[in-house]
């Protein structure tokens, strides 16, 4: 099986990028979330790269 590699994920409509990673299911509850997400303020897939790697390693695994 083929697992995909988180990724900056582009706004549709503004094309910044942002972060975006599920949260555990048995955290679920503890946390109120489905998912963790946050802008990284930038429109270069490049740069979007660098700081999205920068912020996985920031949330714990």
């Amino acid at each position: 099986m083929v697992l995909k590699m988180a990724r900056p994920w582009p706004h549709p409509v503004t094309g910044i990028y942002w972060f975006r990673m599920a949260v555990p299911a048995k955290l679920r509850k503890l946390v109120n979330k489905r998912e963790e997400k946050c802008s990284l303020r930038t429109r270069d897939p490049d740069e979007a790269r660098i700081r999205h790697a920068l912020k996985t390693a920031e949330v714990p695994a």
